[in-house]
């Protein structure tokens, strides 16, 4: 029996498919937990993003109650300077 090209275009298919097939399977295995840990991680910051906007005051905020802090002392500043006169 002759090999003719044919054949060896056959057995060269052959063997990259033996090779071939387990490393995309493990590849499209590993894209897929890349995957699912990307939405986990999503999830995760979503949660978090929503635990700190109920959690947490804008700096607006934050000035706004400074400055109310600021006005109350100084009037309780100037009630004190006109109880010593």
């Amino acid at each position: 029996m002759e090999i003719s090209f044919y054949h060896v275009i056959v057995m060269v298919i052959a063997l990259l498919n033996l090779v071939a097939v387990p490393f995309f399977h493990s590849l499209f295995g590993r894209i897929n937990k890349a995957t699912e840990l990307a939405a986990e991680n999503k999830s995760n910051l979503s949660d978090y993003k929503l635990h700190v906007a109920e959690t947490f005051v804008t700096q607006h905020q934050l000035l706004q109650h400074l400055a109310r802090i600021e006005k109350t002392l100084d009037e309780l500043k100037q009630l004190i300077l006109e109880q010593k006169r």
